[in-house]
């Protein structure tokens, strides 16, 4: 077989009309990716898995499970054995839509009673004045709670007749940043007192998955056994991570530089070798040959390889790289703290951080501050087993879109 001109259209007119069929399924298939240039706002935060999640917890809201109440008595705290996982949930009144119910709704309403004993609920009414919060002396919180603490401010005899605790109140004037990051250390304090093993620390716009916390007790020995194996202790285990800064980051352009050498010297090693077969089965074609043969080998280095190549990356990392499923470590780009599961032994040294004037950082800055410096590794289970529904916000009617998503979450659980 001898390669001629007409060769060379035929192999550029399939190249090109694969190029055009890739780019169209990519264009319908990457539009959750947020690094893909096909990438579709509406329909990449539209809520799929969430939206069932939220409906099955309204129903348990409903239900008569959630009218028993839960809440220990101070002298019946002694006679419960301590649970190996407490959740921390901190809660403030919003001005618009409120998550929290449905939150915590989705923490429990599909545990068997052998899995909720094994979680201690702790949740924070983090206004002045509790009574201002929508939750209080709510039923449902009663029947999904086993402690709930709030500000000192709250009525005294509404406090004890709901059977809560009170701490005191912030200071005056400590802005935003000083009261959550005060409120995240009496969650941890509560939880370590309670003698946890774990303690999860849940905002109040999530919604979890219905295998969550299967997920978790298979998750948290995996990365005790792998901390174990690397000699290096971990901080935190990402239950909820965002996707938005898992893009083309810069300083990753080492490494795509690397990958795009590496195929580069395949398709030119692999065009060599055929080539070169092809000599050897027809020597007496190899001066003909040799001139149009390099022709298309500079053809598809040239032209085809940099379209295929920016096509890669017009669909997306997560597409090109997806994140293998399971406990994967997550030094950088996860964001927020949605979610996040943190061993007892970490739990003093967070709390003094959280306390420890200025407070110039958020919350969740501070707490991977603290994995840096002692250089504590950062795990994350994957896919997500958490959604931030508050992403849709509550300033805006309609709900104001905001960046902190897990679009695999919406596609990767089936309904």
């Amino acid at each position: 077989m001898e390669l001629n001109h007409l060769d060379l259209r035929v192999v550029n007119f399939v190249l090109g009309l694969v190029w055009l069929i890739t780019f169209r399924y990519l264009q319908q298939t990457t539009y959750y990716d947020p690094s893909s240039f096909f990438f579709r706002w509406d329909a990449a935060y539209q809520p799929l898995y969430s939206a069932v999640r939220e409906q099955e917890a309204d129903a348990f809201l409903a239900s008569s499970q959630s009218q028993k109440s839960r809440l220990l008595k101070e002298s019946e705290k002694s006679l419960v054995h301590a649970a190996p996982y407490c959740i921390g949930i901190p809660t403030l009144q919003r001005e618009r839509a409120q998550f929290f119910a449905k939150t915590a709704a989705s923490l429990v309403d599909t545990l068997t009673a052998e899995e909720r004993d094994s979680i201690h609920i702790v949740v924070l009414l983090s206004d002045n004045d509790a009574t201002a919060n929508s939750a209080f002396g709510q039923h449902w919180l009663h029947a999904i709670a086993d402690t709930v603490v709030v500000h000192e401010d709250t009525p005294k005899d509404l406090v004890a007749e709901n059977g809560y605790q009170t701490i005191p109140r912030h200071p005056e004037f400590a802005a935003r940043d000083e009261r959550v990051r005060r409120d995240y250390s009496v969650l941890s304090e509560t939880c370590r007192q309670n003698d946890a093993e774990y303690f999860i620390l849940v905002e109040d716009d999530v919604i979890a998955a219905r295998d969550w916390f299967q997920r978790l007790q298979d998750a948290a020995p995996q990365v005790n056994e792998r901390a174990v194996a690397k000699h290096r202790d971990w901080l935190y285990l990402r239950l909820f991570y965002t996707e938005t800064y898992m893009g083309w980051n810069s300083e990753e352009w080492p490494t795509y530089i690397r990958n795009i050498f590496l195929m580069y010297a395949a398709v030119l090693g692999a065009m060599l070798a055929i080539r070169q077969v092809f000599h050897m089965a027809q020597p007496s074609a190899k001066e003909r040959s040799s001139k149009i043969s390099k022709l298309l080998m500079a053809n598809i280095l040239v032209v085809w390889m940099p379209l295929f190549i920016g096509l890669g990356f017009m669909a997306g990392r997560l597409t090109v790289s997806p994140l293998p499923f399971g406990v994967q470590e997550m030094p950088r780009y996860g964001c927020c703290s949605q979610s996040l599961v943190i061993p007892s032994r970490h739990l003093t040294t967070l709390e003094e951080k959280l306390k420890e004037a200025p407070y110039d950082l958020p919350a969740d800055s501070t707490i991977e501050r603290i994995a840096d410096s002692l250089e504590l590794d950062k795990w994350a289970l994957v896919p997500s087993a958490f959604q931030h529904i508050g992403a849709r916000g509550s300033s805006a009617r309609g709900g104001a879109r905001k960046s902190t998503w897990n679009f695999s979450f919406e596609r990767l659980y089936s309904a």
